[in-house]
């Protein structure tokens, strides 16, 4: 109706609603799936919503704990990894519009990898000339665990790789 009292008429129209279209949508984007971090790690992401995002929360690894990120559209975190072990984590995340409304929980993966393999030769003949074959014996660790032991025997210009590695 009008200020006139004019009306129109319009036939019943059925309107659906679909109860997830307000669901808050979150993306992240460092790290990438499955990446290599070697030290502190800056997470960043978006978070979207057609009402306003409050806040986006991180959860480590199956720790329940919420951590708060920083920002909400553009949002961020510095990771220190200092006191986590090397090998592979996991960062889950959430989105919660000014509604309350949750996300889905997005996950992405990443291995840590913060110190070089450590190579400890427990007998080696030192400065004596060798001829023929020699049995020398040591270990070798990483957190990420070890592929391959090599040595060289001409100044580091060829490789290859021991026959009774572990």
């Amino acid at each position: 109706k009008d200020n006139l009292n004019n009306s129109s008429h319009i036939e019943k129209i059925n309107i659906k609603i679909n109860p997830k279209s307000d669901i808050p949508l979150l993306s992240i984007i460092n790290p990438v799936n499955n990446g290599r971090v070697t030290s502190t790690l800056k997470v960043v992401g978006t978070a979207i919503d057609d009402d306003a995002i409050e806040r986006v929360v991180m959860f480590i690894n199956e720790d329940k704990t919420e951590i708060k990120c920083n920002g909400t559209d553009f949002w961020h975190y510095d990771l220190d990894t200092k006191n986590m072990d090397e090998g592979n984590h996991k960062l889950s995340f959430k989105t919660y519009d000014i509604n309350g409304i949750e996300s889905k929980l997005n996950t992405v993966n990443f291995k840590l990898d913060k110190n070089s393999p450590t190579l400890v030769i427990q007998s080696r003949p030192e400065q004596v000339m060798i001829s023929g074959k020699i049995k020398i014996e040591g270990t070798a660790t990483d957190g990420n665990g070890i592929n391959t032991v090599s040595y060289s025997v001409d100044d580091r210009k060829t490789f290859f790789k021991t026959q009774n590695f572990k």
